[in-house]
């Protein structure tokens, strides 16, 4: 029975080590700085990944409030109000935004949006219709900014009610 000695050496792994085993230091040393910019372009990404999802996750919310007031404005056959509300929290500017009934009662919770997120509209309140449509119809714009100067603009329709999105 041959040992591992043996072994090692009639497989010929003992010549191509030269006798070493291991890695030197540069190599050690090459690797971990190969790993090293590797995880500093991976937490880059990262990173970019998340600022553009804050601004994402407002228009989505936003959108979906819209269509929401407008589908229940229709259904329930009485007019909605959806309500923009700039609060101070910190320091920092925070939206949110409420959706009330003729009376005044709020029909769901009020949704608060991500710090960093900023309106710019003259209309921090407009109505649904049963119809459908904006009252007064007149046509509601809505710009909505992130801290890195990311803009979505929101256009209502004020005769249908209809959304269109539209990225600056």
């Amino acid at each position: 029975m041959k040992s591992h000695a043996d072994i090692r050496k009639s497989s010929g792994l003992s010549r191509r080590l030269g006798g070493k085993r291991g890695f030197t230091l540069a190599e050690l040393l090459a690797v971990m700085l190969i790993m090293v910019i590797l995880m500093g372009m991976a937490v880059s990404a990262f990173y970019g990944m998340g600022r553009g999802a804050r601004m994402r996750g407002a228009v989505s919310s936003f959108n979906t409030a819209l269509s929401l007031t407008r589908q229940y404005a229709v259904t329930r056959s009485e007019p909605l109000t959806i309500e923009l509300i700039e609060s101070e929290e910190t320091g920092e500017t925070v939206w949110s935004f409420e959706i009330k009934n003729s009376e005044g009662t709020q029909i769901r919770p009020t949704q608060y949006l991500p710090p960093g997120i900023e309106f710019d509209t003259t209309d921090l309140s407009f109505t649904f219709l049963p119809d459908g449509s904006l009252e007064g119809h007149q046509t509601v714009v809505i710009e909505v900014e992130d801290e890195h100067g990311q803009s979505i603009t929101f256009t209502i329709n004020g005769l249908t009610g209809m959304v269109k999105i539209e990225e600056d």
